[in-house]
């Protein structure tokens, strides 16, 4: 067992520390073992921790799932405002969905634990911590989604926080039907399923270019 872990956490660095700790367990198991198949004591055990250490820190693993995505959430809002900002106004549309794609390279993990936001949200999870985790969803998506009225001047005051939904639920969408099982990639390799084959990062990227297309033609006088 990691000795400054092992230890009763007295600071605030430490207690920190020990947090950090948790997060970085629970996201390697979820990844692992799915969400549903992770318990308390396994994440306690991958941060070399006592079962009722992890309590003190977060009251269930739903609690705990809340706060990797917010995490998630602001670093890839940070990356997609900063993004846009350095589009020009009015770009191609390749460019604005291109800039939107570059903000998911490298970040499978992220989109797999996005998939399960919601049904997460539904279990074990006070009002409350509900309430603040969509306040400040709410708080990132209403700054990038003027980013995104300002880049795209088609796109009418308030709709770039519903475009932002739309982009949220086709990452979800794509991520869950190209996230699938050794047996079903295994099985996915029959030439005659080929047509059954998806590739992420080219799926969501025709539907997003489908997409703003669309607005903006819907948008024409």
């Amino acid at each position: 067992m990691n000795k400054m872990l092992g230890k009763r956490a007295v600071s605030a660095h430490q207690k920190n520390l020990r947090r950090e700790a948790l997060l970085t367990a629970a996201r390697e198991l979820f990844v692992e073992a799915g969400f549903f198949d992770v318990s308390m004591a396994m994440i306690a055990k991958r941060a070399a921790m006592a079962k009722g250490t992890v309590y003190l820190y977060y009251k269930t693993k739903e609690e705990l799932f809340l706060e990797l995505s917010r995490r998630d959430l602001e670093i890839w809002f940070e990356d997609l405002i900063s993004k846009l900002q350095n589009l020009p106004e009015n770009p191609e549309t390749h460019a604005f969905v291109k800039a939107v794609m570059a903000t998911l390279e490298g970040r499978q993990t992220a989109i797999r634990l996005l998939s399960l936001l919601h049904l997460v949200l539904e279990q074990n999870v006070s009002r409350e911590e509900v309430l603040n985790f969509k306040l400040d969803l709410l708080n990132h998506s209403e700054i990038a989604g003027a980013e995104i009225e300002r880049v795209l001047p088609f796109v009418h005051q308030g709709q770039g926080v519903e475009i932002l939904a739309a982009i949220h639920c086709q990452i979800i969408g794509w991520g869950q039907m190209t996230d699938i099982s050794p047996v079903v990639n295994e099985v996915l390799e029959d030439k005659r399923l080929s047509p059954l084959r998806i590739d992420f990062a080219a799926s969501l990227q025709t539907s997003l270019l489908c997409m703003v297309e669309g607005i903006k033609k819907l948008s024409s006088p």
